[in-house]
């Protein structure tokens, strides 16, 4: 009595939506208890580890996402995922997780892709959109954007700026009580 049938990219509860956990499954797990992670959304965006707290810098194509993650990753920053990457919700929180085709590849305008070290996954705690300097708010409200189904801080962002870096890290990290607008 199979818990789930197998398909191409995951595990299909007949009860629900696509999964890719075999938490539900005690067969297939030894009746331990695992977290739940459900359907899975692919991205045009890049993740970014700052102090284990995952970033989601969106945008569209040429705005500035692989540069500003490039300055990231030199101030201490991991890579996760660039261009693409899995969002899926575990135990109430995103998490982004690259795919395994493009695992630790940076698109370096001018240079080209490089291989570099990365984290397969983050758990999502901010998402910055990158806009251009006029669209940035001086003293912004809080904002909440919805990724599958779970609300998720987010900041608009002009990437090119040279506080850019300072100003994300300083978002990911600080508590939202420091933070007046």
């Amino acid at each position: 009595n199979p818990c789930r049938e197998p398909l191409r990219h995951g595990w299909r509860d007949p009860r629900g939506p696509l999964r890719h956990s075999l938490a539900d499954c005690p067969r297939l797990t030894g009746g331990a208890a695992r977290p739940r992670l459900t359907a899975m959304e692919i991205v045009h965006a890049t993740a970014i580890a700052i102090d284990g707290k995952g970033v989601l810098l969106r945008g569209p194509s040429g705005s500035g996402k692989s540069d500003l993650a490039l300055r990231l990753l030199e101030a201490g920053g991991v890579l996760v995922g660039d261009d693409r990457v899995a969002l899926s919700v575990r135990d109430d929180f995103v998490v982004a997780r690259v795919p395994e085709t493009i695992a630790g590849k940076l698109e370096i305008r001018g240079l080209g892709i490089v291989q570099l070290p990365y984290q397969a996954e983050t758990r999502v705690t901010l998402v910055a959109s990158l806009v251009e300097r006029g669209e940035v708010e001086r003293l912004p409200q809080k904002r909440m954007v919805e990724l599958i189904g779970q609300m998720v801080p987010a900041i608009q962002l002009n990437p090119f700026e040279e506080s850019a870096v300072a100003k994300l890290k300083m978002a990911a990290t600080l508590e939202p009580s420091k933070i007046e607008t």
